[in-house]
């Protein structure tokens, strides 16, 4: 019988993941200075940035338009998105409701972070994010690593369009 029930343990844990879908990638949590190398380490490449958060209401409405921006560019581009999110969990399940989970990017979630923390570590990269950071942030950078633009706020994929003929990309 504890045969039984250990082995019943094991498939319920591996067929029932604790966040996300089946099958579905998973969000991995990283800090601000790792979100900033990743965005540097595409250095010779067209970048466009994305911060966000799934609770964040002017995040949910631009949302589908960056999605259909990101899959437009996205053999142009490399698309970097990173949520500020408390719950790597609850971002799986707001990721999972958009293109069956297959989004365009791969999913991170930055870590709670100190004071300062995120403009220190985001500032090699050209992207300020102040003392009044907001979300959505936009940014594009070119393949020299120079910022484009950036912007806060639901006017951003509409800017990112402009951002990305200025680095000399189109769809």
């Amino acid at each position: 019988m504890k045969a039984f029930l250990l082995t019943a343990m094991v498939f319920m844990a591996l067929s029932f993941p604790l966040t996300g879908n089946a099958g579905m990638e998973q969000t991995r949590s990283i800090t601000a200075a790792q979100a900033a190398d990743r965005i540097l380490d595409e250095s010779g490449t067209v970048r466009m940035v994305l911060l966000y958060r799934s609770t964040c209401p002017a995040c949910v409405k631009v949302f589908d338009d960056f999605l259909e921006l990101a899959m437009s560019y996205e053999d142009e581009i490399i698309v970097l998105a990173f949520s500020t999110d408390k719950s790597a969990g609850a971002l799986d399940r707001y990721l999972d409701r958009y293109l069956d989970g297959d989004v365009p990017f791969e999913r991170a979630r930055i870590k709670k972070w100190k004071p300062g923390n995120l403009d220190k570590a985001f500032r090699p990269t050209g992207i300020d994010i102040g003392k009044t950071f907001g979300t959505p942030l936009f940014a594009v950078l070119n393949e020299d690593d120079e910022l484009v633009g950036q912007h806060e706020g639901t006017k951003g994929v509409k800017r990112a369009k402009k951002w990305l003929k200025a680095a000399g990309v189109s769809p």
